[in-house]
């Protein structure tokens, strides 16, 4: 079954060299407009996120399906992990990212006092 998911995801995060950063989208194309779930017919667990409108570093440029952990395959879908979904595509992780599109963001500085 397939769950089409129509909700605006900016995302604020950038994982990389094992640090987490803040940070502030300046290219638009980089807002998550729409997604899909695809879940099983019988188990309603979760098999593949893909991106219908929206570009994300951790998708598979050719087939936009979103890179998920193995774990939240195993998760039935709900509004639980679906928070978890919308929770994950917040964030850019360049570790074990497609591409590294830097220039689509700015990353914010704490200020120290």
């Amino acid at each position: 079954m397939i769950k089409q998911i129509k909700k605006d995801i900016i995302p604020n995060k950038l994982i990389t060299s094992s640090r987490c950063h803040q940070i502030k989208i300046t290219d638009d194309d980089y807002i998550i407009k729409e997604f899909e779930v695809h879940t099983n017919d019988k188990t309603n667990q979760i098999e593949m996120i893909k991106i219908l409108n929206g570009i994300h570093p951790n998708c598979d440029p050719v087939t936009n399906v979103f890179c998920i952990p193995e774990c939240l395959k195993r998760d039935v879908f709900n509004d639980q992990t679906l928070n978890k979904i919308v929770n994950m595509l917040m964030i850019f992780n360049f570790e074990s990212a497609y591409r590294r599109p830097w220039y689509v963001f700015d990353i914010i500085k704490n200020e120290r006092r």
